[in-house]
C-alpha cells in the first residue's frame, strides 16, 4: 500500500523534471544559440514530455483516491506541487505555441527587438529577448525579417519570422509563398509555403516587392506553413 500512498518526496522529484522539461526547451539554455545538432534532445523531451504527464495523472489520481479515503495528511501538498508544475507546464507550451504567447513574447522583448532595427543581414543565430532568431533578412527595403528557431540546432526552424511593418502588411517579393498576421508593436508574423517558396526561387530574383495576404486567424497561418511542408514531401 504504501506504493498507492501520496509522496511528496516523489511528487518533488516530479515537480524538479516538469521545471527541468521546461526550462531544455526555452530560449534561456546556454545551448540554445548553438547550431550544433540537438535533435537527439528534442526527441528525448518530446517522449519525456508524455512520460511525465502520465506520472502527474497517475499520482493526482492517489492522492485524491486517498482524500476521499479520509487519509489526507500528505495529499494536499502532494496536489499542490502537481498544480505548480502543471500551471508551469501548460503557460510554457501556451507560451511557445499560440498567438497570445507570441504577442507577450513580443511585447516583452520589445526593447531587444528594437535593437534588430536598421542592422544588416546576419546568419548569427542569437537570443532576442523571448525570442530565439535564426537570421536576419531584408527582401524589402528596410523592414526586417527575424526567421525564428528552436533551441535544438541548426535546421530546427519554423517557417515563421517577425516583420517590422508598423504601417500595414508587410511587402513580400512572393506573395504566393507568404501569409501574414499582426502581432503587436509593428511586428508581423509571416508564415511561409515551403513548396511555393522553393518553386519561386528564379521568379523572386529582380521582382518587386507587392503587398502580402493576410489571414485572420494563428492557425490559419499554421495550416498554411503544414500545407507548404506536406507539398515538399517527395
Amino acid at each position: 500500500m504504501a506504493a498507492l500512498s501520496p509522496s511528496p518526496l516523489r511528487a518533488s522529484l516530479w515537480l524538479a523534471l516538469v521545471l527541468t522539461w521546461v526550462w531544455a526547451g526555452s530560449v534561456f539554455t546556454p545551448w540554445a544559440e548553438d547550431l550544433d545538432h540537438r535533435l537527439w534532445l528534442y526527441d528525448t523531451r518530446y517522449y519525456l514530455g508524455f512520460a511525465l504527464l502520465f506520472w502527474g495523472i497517475a499520482e493526482a489520481g492517489i492522492a485524491l483516491y486517498r482524500v476521499r479515503r479520509g487519509t489526507h495528511r500528505s495529499a494536499a501538498a502532494v496536489l499542490a506541487m502537481l498544480a505548480l508544475a502543471g500551471s508551469v507546464a501548460v503557460s510554457a507550451t501556451a507560451l511557445e505555441h499560440t498567438a497570445t504567447g507570441l504577442a507577450w513574447r513580443t511585447q516583452w522583448s520589445a526593447v531587444a527587438l528594437r535593437t534588430e532595427l536598421g542592422k544588416g543581414d546576419s546568419d548569427l543565430r542569437h537570443r532576442s529577448g523571448w525570442l530565439l532568431v535564426d537570421t536576419r533578412r531584408h527582401p524589402c527595403g528596410t523592414s526586417p525579417w527575424l526567421w525564428l528557431g528552436r533551441p535544438f540546432g541548426g535546421g530546427t526552424g519554423t517557417s515563421l519570422a517577425l516583420v517590422h511593418s508598423p504601417h500595414g502588411a508587410p511587402a513580400t517579393p512572393d506573395p504566393d509563398a507568404f501569409r501574414f498576421r499582426p502581432v503587436n508593436g509593428g511586428w508581423w508574423l509571416a508564415y511561409q509555403h515551403g513548396a511555393a517558396y522553393r518553386r519561386g526561387l528564379d521568379i523572386r530574383r529582380g521582382r518587386s516587392c507587392e503587398p502580402g495576404t493576410t489571414v485572420a486567424k494563428h492557425t490559419d497561418g499554421l495550416r498554411f506553413v503544414a500545407d507548404g511542408r506536406a507539398a515538399s514531401l517527395p
